[in-house]
């Protein structure tokens, strides 16, 4: 085995593990080494297999909802590494959103860079750093749904001409959890074929 990236000997939580994107992080960090608790809201039977495959376990709770977030972690054990993967999307024109979608995704983008660099700087007297990637268009069943129009729009405008695969954040995720992205902290790392150029 590699030990290049290695997670050896960690525990792992990945929030909204048991499909797409967050799937592939589970796969890939158990792959490294690590021990990963697939933290899921629905999709018990999805969360249960990526479990099973990995070794793992899977372990419900709906992160949005601060109780069970702090559950969930409790459940988790003595985690060494966190991916905040659980997402959701309510794309559409500002001025159409209803109040009730635009409160759920205020500040899940921006919010969430501010966070990360944020905790990066309070938490690194301690050695724990905090990073973050941003995925260009990847396919998984949020990004399915776009119509024909809309998907070779975003081709042409990746310089890489094609969309991501979970698998490409995946081995990103593996790598800032790793020793080898020691020195990295505070970061947003864009994983998106350069279409943040």
């Amino acid at each position: 085995m590699s030990t290049f990236c290695t997670l050896e000997g960690r525990l792992a939580l990945v929030t909204g593990g048991s499909r797409g994107i967050g799937r592939a992080i589970a796969v890939e960090l158990a792959n490294a080494g690590a021990q990963v608790v697939v933290g899921y809201r629905s999709g018990a039977d999805e969360a249960g297999q990526v479990a099973a495959e990995i070794g793992g376990r899977a372990v419900q709770a709906d992160v949005s909802d601060p109780e069970q977030a702090a559950r969930l972690v409790e459940e988790a054990g003595a985690i060494d590494i966190l991916v905040n993967n659980a997402g959701l999307t309510r794309d559409g024109l500002i001025a159409r959103m209803s109040d009730e979608d635009w409160r759920t995704v205020i500040a899940s983008k921006a919010g969430i860079i501010g966070f990360t660099k944020a905790l990066a700087r309070e938490l690194a007297t301690r050695s724990v750093r905090a990073n973050a990637i941003a995925p260009g268009y990847i396919e998984t069943g949020l990004t399915e749904v776009l119509p024909d129009g809309v998907r070779d729009a975003l081709l042409a405008s990746t310089p890489l001409g094609r969309l991501g695969v979970p698998s490409d954040v995946a081995g990103a995720v593996r790598f800032l959890c790793s020793d080898e992205a020691s020195f990295i902290t505070g970061e947003v790392l864009l994983v998106d074929g350069g279409l943040g150029m």
